[in-house]
Formats: C-alpha cells, sequence, structure tokens
C-alpha cells in the first residue's frame, strides 16, 4: 500500500513540475516576442525622429512602394522635408501570437495631426517589423 501511495504521490509531483515549467517557458517566449516587436517599433520611432533612413529601412515592411529603392528614395525625400513630427508610441497590444499592433500619433505637415493603429509583424527570419499597407494620412483620419 505504501509503495502504491509513494508511487502516486511522485507521479503527481512530476506531473506538476512538468505543467509548470512549460508554462513558465510558454510566458517566457510570449513575453520575450512581444518585446521583441515594441523594441523594433521604439527603433522606427527613433529612426523617424533622427531622420534615419536605414533604420526606417530596416524596422518597416512598406506595402506602398514596389521595391526597395523606391522605398529609400521616399523615405529620403520624408526624411529631407522632415514631413513627420512629434512622433509617440500611444500603445502597444498583442493580437494573436503572430502580430502586434502599434497605435502612434504623429503630426504631418501635409495633414495635422493623427493617431494610426500599425500592425508589427515577424518576418520569416524573426525580425519584427511596423507594416505600412498604403494608408493616406489624410485630414479625414484624424484622432
Amino acid at each position: 500500500m505504501k509503495t502504491r501511495t509513494m508511487f502516486f504521490t511522485t507521479a503527481f509531483v512530476c506531473i506538476l513540475t512538468a505543467s509548470l515549467l512549460f508554462s513558465a517557458i510558454q510566458s517566457k517566449a510570449s513575453t520575450t516576442a512581444e518585446q521583441e516587436a515594441r523594441y523594433a517599433v521604439t527603433q522606427y520611432i527613433h529612426a523617424l525622429k533622427t531622420s534615419d533612413v536605414q533604420e526606417i529601412m530596416k524596422y518597416t515592411k512598406d506595402l506602398r512602394y514596389p521595391n526597395e529603392s523606391r522605398k529609400k528614395q521616399a523615405y529620403t525625400n520624408m526624411a529631407q522635408d522632415q514631413i513627420l513630427s512629434d512622433v509617440h508610441l500611444i500603445s502597444f497590444k498583442r493580437t494573436d501570437n503572430d502580430e502586434m499592433i502599434a497605435t502612434l500619433r504623429f503630426v504631418s505637415k501635409v495633414a495635422g495631426t493623427h493617431e494610426l493603429d500599425y500592425p508589427v509583424i515577424q518576418e520569416e527570419n524573426g525580425d519584427w517589423k511596423v507594416l505600412i499597407e498604403g494608408k493616406a494620412v489624410t485630414k479625414n483620419n484624424k484622432k
């Protein structure tokens, strides 16, 4: 009888330990992904504020441009003309395991103050990028 009780107690402790360990590993992986995605957004904002075209390119996936050279030219023009200013991260939330949403507030010389949501996605190589999908910044999408 003692051997049987000892066996079940040992099995229970092993299962409990394994489930706690698995839960801790899952939580750490989740937190790490969120931290990496948030870091990409803060680097993108810093690059916008400092007009660092290479860093802007590094932290964005911009679907408005057909290739990297057109994207670079547009970002260079934007930086030289200082089109955006007062860029801030308003909120950051996780939507599922592969995507986060960053809400940015900025001032555009062309259309004033805006608050827009941008998906933050993980590329196949593991890099996190702000996804820009062709939202035109107009006076109608102000907040």
